[in-house]
């Protein structure tokens, strides 16, 4: 609380007006801040599993991955944009153009997308026909926020399925997740359906797009930490007393 108030004092914030509130475009959308941005969003990423499995090629490994292999982006995120900030955010015309797939584009890295909705089939022959399968899976504020709990703590069973499907087609699969509240991956991490590598991306704003990209290509290593554990699907039905979570 102490923190939090020092630096409202030094913004002005609790003065009737701050200088703050009137700065415009040209300061808040500088280069100096989208670099800002990149940065914070390359920090924040979380390296959740990492494996290399034997019998692939060069470019069927974990991280990071070729920038020759052929990548099938498949799921709900690929092309995300506006959720990729979270709940609270202004208007950003920057991140409209920053998803994966952009991003991808922008690189001129050879690959298919999908938002993962059509006919499995169709999808397991997109992830077989790739040397590596990106799965972009995760919530949006219509699953969480502020006034908005949610009930369980896994994925949404469409993307547990379609996660089972991608994997069992291309055993080269790496997981990127989008969401803020904490999930339970165990469908991701165990058993046959265990992707190779798991990258927690939470909402990473607006340059989002770009520091997944460069750190799933190893441009940039700059992993940091959870904020909180990550409990197995099935933990809201423990009792409240019972503190053994072991």
């Amino acid at each position: 609380a102490q923190r939090f108030l020092t630096k409202q004092i030094a913004l002005g914030a609790l003065e009737p007006s701050s200088p703050y509130e009137f700065l415009g475009a040209d300061v808040v959308d500088s280069v100096a801040h989208r670099d800002l941005a990149l940065e914070v969003a390359q920090q924040t990423l979380v390296l959740l599993r990492n494996e290399n499995r034997p019998g692939g090629s060069a470019s069927q490994r974990g991280l990071p991955l070729s920038s020759e292999a052929t990548i099938a982006f498949i799921g709900p995120h690929c092309r995300s944009t506006v959720a990729l900030l979270g709940n609270y955010h202004g208007i950003n015309v920057q991140v409209l153009n920053s998803s994966i797939v952009d991003v991808a584009t922008a690189m001129g890295l050879n690959f298919t997308a999908s938002d993962g909705t059509g006919p499995l089939p169709s999808i397991a022959s997109q992830a077989k026909s790739a040397d590596v399968a990106v799965l972009c899976l995760g919530l949006t504020v219509n699953d969480e926020g502020e006034g908005h709990d949610r009930t369980s703590l896994g994925l949404p069973l469409a993307q547990v399925e379609l996660a089972a499907t991608v994997v069992s087609a291309q055993p080269y699969t790496v997981a990127v997740l989008v969401n803020g509240g904490a999930l339970s991956i165990e469908p991701l991490v165990t058993g046959a359906s265990a992707v190779v590598s798991v990258v927690e991306a939470f909402y990473p704003a607006q340059a989002g797009g770009m520091a997944i990209l460069q750190t799933l290509l190893g441009r940039s290593n700059r992993f940091g930490k959870l904020p909180y554990t990550m409990y197995p699907e099935g933990l809201e039905n423990r009792s409240i007393g019972n503190y053994d979570l072991q």
